[in-house]
């Protein structure tokens, strides 16, 4: 069960990745908005432990088997880490000041994969 949902959530991810540049281009100033938004800014560290909490339920080890073959790198908790704070980087951070806005959307019925979205927090920090 839990093997499947983080399959769902890195397929939602990789789909989010895919599709989601045009639309940051379009996030101009204002932070992450106001609290009301839901979103909150992080760095890519705290990006990993939410990813690793919300979507692997805490478990580094299942982050590693479910994203190690995904994004072709070694299994080591190392080389997933530095590969997906890399994509962090390169695809959500357009700024390129270390941060990003990460909102959680709650589960809906029918869909158990943890969701969220994310854009790039456009200060000028």
């Amino acid at each position: 069960m839990e093997r499947t949902r983080a399959i769902w959530m890195v397929a939602g991810a990789a789909l989010a990745l895919s599709v989601a540049p045009a639309a940051l281009a379009a996030n101009v100033g204002g932070g992450c908005g106001s609290a009301d938004s839901g979103h909150v800014r992080v760095t890519y560290e705290q990006w990993w432990e939410r990813t690793v909490e919300f979507g692997f339920g805490g478990d580094e080890a299942l982050a590693v088997e479910v994203l190690a073959p995904l994004w072709g790198v070694e299994p080591t908790l190392e080389a997933v880490k530095a590969i997906t704070l890399d994509g962090i980087a390169n695809v959500w951070d357009k700024n390129a000041n270390g941060f990003v806005c990460w909102k959680d959307l709650p589960n809906t019925p029918g869909n158990p994969t943890y969701v969220f979205i994310v854009k790039d927090d456009a200060a000028t920090d």
